[in-house]
């Protein structure tokens, strides 16, 4: 089973590869993860600064 921060850290990934491989909309995104709009664009941020590492 995975731990909290793995799924987290899966959660991130899902999230930023929707909107960057499968150009799906910031705001559809968002309702599907149940997530904050703010949230996803400081995820995004952080992967285009730093890749999939800065996002752990």
């Amino acid at each position: 089973m995975a731990s909290k921060v793995e799924q987290r850290n899966q959660k991130r990934k899902e999230v930023v590869e929707a909107i960057i491989i499968c150009h799906e909309p910031v705001h559809l995104v968002r309702r599907i993860y149940n997530i904050p709009e703010r949230t996803v664009f400081d995820w995004l941020s952080l992967y285009r600064s730093g890749g999939w590492d800065a996002l752990k």
